[in-house]
């Protein structure tokens, strides 16, 4: 036997959406005493959303011009999933002498400008944002997704001068500021974030020693690398 379920109906309806503003309406089901009823929005990055009650109508009055309780409805951000923010809407319809039986309310974001992008979907988790996000159009704008980083192309080594080390056996060595003044170099031309050590095209591991965290190759700095002797080389005794 096939059984089916139904769904209840969800007691919030979206009225209307902007790029900043979200406007919900509350119906309390029948019968339904339920405490609290719950639906989950999507919120831009790093808002703090404000709610206010524009109108509501109390079980058994006609009037819609009564004033709600600081509590009756409160948004707060619960999280972020795939890059999508999270907000959870409380409504608490039961109150002291009164029942709240509708509630419209507006939701303000102090959201950045919508940019629109064709690949904010999330081939897995899309479905979980189409059924529980009651503004899943309006959110799938302010869905975080990491952009590619765009860095200048580096400059290739042949722009940078080049010196050769020559070691004696394997162990770590120590390049000091006399070492490059002795061969005639400005220190102050010397960028330690540019030092690369290399041996037959491959690069070497060097721990570069910046005392003052100038970036420049002061009296103090130093540069230490491992390197490996040469077996029957006539620059080494090994």
């Amino acid at each position: 036997m096939i059984s089916s379920f139904l769904c209840a109906a969800s007691p919030f309806q979206l009225l209307h959406s902007s790029s900043n503003t979200l406007t919900v309406e509350f119906r309390l089901p029948k019968p339904d005493r339920q405490a609290s009823f719950s639906q989950l929005i999507g919120i831009p990055a790093g808002s703090k959303p404000r709610v206010t009650v524009t109108s509501l109508k109390l079980v058994g009055s006609p009037d819609t011009n009564a004033n709600s309780s600081p509590n009756s409805v409160s948004v707060a951000p619960i999280g972020i999933i795939r890059g999508q923010y999270i907000a959870r809407i409380d409504v608490q319809p039961f109150h002291t002498n009164k029942i709240y039986e509708i509630l419209q309310f507006q939701i303000d974001f102090d959201s950045p400008p919508i940019i629109r992008t064709t690949d904010r979907n999330s081939p897995y988790f899309e479905d979980f944002f189409r059924s529980n996000l009651l503004n899943y159009h309006q959110a799938l704008n302010w869905r975080n997704v990491p952009q590619p980083t765009h860095t200048a192309p580096a400059r290739a080594l042949a722009d940078f001068p080049q010196y050769k080390v020559f070691v004696s056996k394997t162990g770590l060595y120590k390049i000091e500021s006399s070492d490059l003044t002795n061969l005639g170099i400005d220190l102050k031309t010397v960028d330690l974030s540019s030092i690369r050590i290399e041996n037959r095209g491959l690069k070497v591991g060097a721990h570069v020693i910046d005392q003052n965290h100038n970036d420049y190759f002061d009296n103090t700095d130093g540069i230490v690398f491992y390197a490996e002797g040469l077996i029957n080389n006539k620059f080494t005794d090994e």
